[in-house]
């Protein structure tokens, strides 16, 4: 039987397929159309064009759900690693319009042996900033043998998304925004101890969890110490604040709401 994912996949790739080569079904039609006067070598020839067709259908959607089948394997079970890109090589090839592109990559990591490999995989856009920064993001599976990208772990090692840890013991913000080595190593505690790389990760109630991530933060990041009353975000005093919005109000800049509100924050903030 096969499953949902699999015909799924299949009825997508076999409307491409009939689509941009559409010799075989056109030559079934017009053969069927002229009736007893169609010629055999069409019969034949619109039967084996439409058979390729099929057949191609069928290994791409099969290559499609393995792939995406191995992808979830790594997710679940494989361990963080970072790809140092040293070599890529173009393959001729397009999926969806996409390049493939063959990397060779340099994995290490927290628990990995350093090793090389090559991966090949459709070029997606947000690809880009990453070879850029030179590395990606992987799963590693635990015997070595499998890559694969992750994806929301490349946009934390080249500095896309933010990376901050506030810690409740000291009052600090700590940065590791694009610092590769360090997250690696957070994102290893985190999957050890069964937790999602969420946009929000709360580790205050488990301190076993806590004390290693914060042991890693503290051992690269630098700290920003904690805005204290009375202290101007932006070197501002609150005397210069008001005035300054007590002028965009008059100037008709702001609405009355606008204003209320923030001079109300402005002060809260002194």
């Amino acid at each position: 039987m096969f499953s949902g994912a699999f015909l799924r996949a299949f009825a997508k790739s076999l409307a491409f397929m009939l689509l941009c080569g559409a010799v075989g079904p056109a030559f079934l039609i017009i053969y069927f159309l002229m009736g007893d006067e169609g010629p055999s070598w069409m019969l034949w020839n619109g039967i084996g064009w439409t058979a390729v067709d099929v057949i191609a259908a069928y290994a791409f959607a099969r290559y499609s759900v393995n792939s995406s089948a191995r992808t979830a394997v790594l997710k679940a079970t494989g361990v963080p690693g970072i790809g140092h890109i040293v070599g890529m090589r173009e393959t001729n090839m397009e999926i969806n319009d996409r390049r493939v592109v063959e990397f060779t990559l340099r994995v290490t990591g927290p628990r990995v042996t350093e090793f090389t490999t090559s991966l090949r995989f459709p070029m997606p856009v947000t690809a880009t900033p990453a070879i850029a920064k030179g590395m990606f993001g992987v799963f590693v599976s635990a015997d070595q043998t499998k890559v694969d990208i992750d994806w929301d772990a490349t946009g934390l090692y080249i500095g896309s998304m933010p990376a901050t840890f506030e810690s409740s013991e000291d009052g600090q913000t700590y940065d590791l925004t694009g610092n590769a080595e360090a997250l690696v190593q957070v994102i290893d505690v985190l999957r050890r101890n069964g937790i999602s790389l969420d946009a929000m990760v709360d580790v205050r109630n488990d301190p076993a969890v806590r004390d290693e991530v914060m042991a890693i933060v503290r051992r690269y990041a630098v700290a920003s110490p904690p805005m204290t009353k009375g202290q101007p975000a932006d070197g501002r005093t609150l005397s210069q604040r008001l005035t300054e919005l007590d002028g965009l109000f008059a100037g008709g800049r702001i609405t009355r709401e606008e204003y209320e509100r923030l001079r109300g924050k402005a002060i809260d903030e002194y």
